[in-house]
């Protein structure tokens, strides 16, 4: 039992796909909003609260939840600072 045939061509115009779409990221990237204030220069800064004007508090972290309880951590963290 064979699969299907899979020439050289195919294989090139596959290859040239996949360049082509991790290609086009950065240029998309390029269209995204600019960072507020002294973000645009410390990009570094990956955790940061922001104070709305209802007076509730959001917190932007580049963390991510894996079941290692972060979310209730940043929670008490961020209560603690305010």
């Amino acid at each position: 039992m064979n699969g299907p045939a899979f020439d050289r061509r195919e294989f090139a115009i596959g290859l040239g796909a996949i360049v082509v779409a991790f290609s086009l990221d950065p240029r998309l990237a390029r269209g995204q909003e600019r960072l507020p204030g002294s973000l645009e220069n410390n990009r570094r800064l990956d955790a940061w609260i922001r104070i709305n004007a209802e007076g509730t508090a959001t917190i932007f972290t580049g963390k991510v939840e894996l079941g290692q309880g972060i979310q209730t951590a940043l929670a008490q963290i961020a209560a603690e600072e305010l």
